[in-house]
């Protein structure tokens, strides 16, 4: 299950118990994504083991939501920890946790690093999984049965940037701003996201001195995560 790089220390005791409440309710579903492992291993039928892809498929929504809802109740620390990190290995491990989750639906997530400069920046990686994590997600709810996500990594303008893309209706301009507000969703959302993935990301990248914008290549969704590529 994805980590959230988010501690304790100076926090209010709400939000230390919203921590823990968080970190109780991630024990079960380890267990249930355990069990769903260990029983698509033992000669199932082709229809239960799409079930069970599916169960899986289910607690890694509900875990990404819980690590949404406490980053927005703990703001990150100041002093966190960044390090030396590679753009497109982190968007290689959305893409696959993004595949997984599309699976049952047929929605393919391809990955695309053109030749170039690696977009190497100093992060939290573990925030910047979450960004990447989050909208391949989004891109994945609202792209049609049997279609595609595409992820983009590489460098431009002294930018490392990942651009997502999805296959679906493409956000309304009046509804371009408010996507990226914490609880709310468009005016004609598709699946059962709670409107927190976009505003996480957007504040995630904004803390590491960058940006996620929605950018016009329609048809569809894009949207671009851009942070500032590491002095070396």
């Amino acid at each position: 299950m994805p980590e959230l790089g988010v501690g304790l220390r100076g926090t209010s005791p709400i939000e230390g118990a919203l921590a823990r409440i968080v970190h109780d309710l991630r024990a079960p579903l380890q267990a249930i994504r355990g069990e769903c492992f260990t029983l698509s291993r033992r000669g199932v039928s082709g229809r239960q083991r799409a079930g069970l892809r599916a169960i899986d498929a289910e607690a890694v929504r509900l875990s990404s939501a819980l690590d949404d809802l406490l980053r927005l109740a703990v703001a990150p620390a100041a002093g966190s920890a960044r390090i030396l990190a590679d753009l497109a290995d982190l968007a290689a491990e959305a893409a696959r946790r993004g595949a997984a989750v599309g699976r049952p639906g047929g929605v393919r997530v391809r990955l695309r690093v053109p030749p170039g400069p690696r977009p190497l920046v100093k992060a939290d990686a573990a925030a910047v999984a979450r960004a990447l994590d989050n909208l391949v997600a989004n891109a994945v709810r609202h792209t049609p049965r049997a279609r595609r996500v595409s992820l983009e990594v590489g460098v431009r303008s002294g930018e490392a940037r990942a651009v997502v893309r999805d296959q679906g209706p493409g956000v309304p301009p009046e509804d371009r701003e408010r996507i990226f507000r914490a609880g709310e969703r468009g005016r004609d959302p598709l699946g059962r996201g709670a409107g927190l993935g976009l505003a996480i990301a957007r504040e995630i990248a904004e803390a590491h001195g960058g940006r996620l914008v929605l950018i016009d290549e329609g048809p569809g969704a894009a949207f671009l995560l851009a942070l500032p590529l590491a002095c070396r």
